[in-house]
């Protein structure tokens, strides 16, 4: 009887083990803003909105994203530090990223741009994620109201479904 017992017990470590222990498999997107458009500040973001296309560095499109930024503080004369929530809308849920920016003026109308963030919250398939953001690149804000940008973030997501 005892030899059964144990045998019993050992199938469902065994059963629970498999049946739970299946890690969702790390996630790496490489998202590019794109079209970006800044708006007016709201209670929530007292500095300011803005939206955007996320695309692949490749061109293809991925989603929808928007930053409520809610903070930005000099540094010095040549640069400024921020602080934003992106909202990244993607096939099948959407991820909330609290995030840092250290940016840094090149010239008149451009600036470099480092990215830092951790993943803080997600609908759908990432509702259980978890994760982190880092990137960079330039921005740079033309005469006739354009803005090119070569700014990517790499976002490092685990169990999204």
């Amino acid at each position: 009887m005892r030899t059964y017992l144990v045998l019993a017990a050992a199938l469902l470590v065994v059963a629970l083990a498999t049946g739970t222990a299946q890690a969702k498999p790390k996630q790496v997107l490489a998202l590019a803003p794109a079209n970006l458009a800044f708006g007016p500040s709201t209670e929530q973001c007292p500095i300011g909105t803005a939206e955007f296309d996320l695309m692949s560095p490749s061109g293809a499109a991925l989603g929808a994203g928007s930053a409520c930024i809610q903070a930005i503080e000099p540094v010095g004369t040549t640069g400024q530090r921020a602080r934003s929530i992106l909202t990244f809308e993607l096939a099948g849920g959407s991820l909330t990223i609290d995030t840092r920016l250290k940016e840094r003026f090149i010239g008149e109308a451009s600036l470099a741009q480092v990215a830092h963030g951790k993943v803080t919250a997600g609908t759908g398939r990432f509702a259980d994620a978890r994760g982190k953001l880092a990137g960079g690149g330039t921005v740079t804000f033309n005469a006739d109201g354009s803005i090119d940008s070569n700014v990517v973030y790499v976002l490092v997501v685990k169990g999204a479904g």
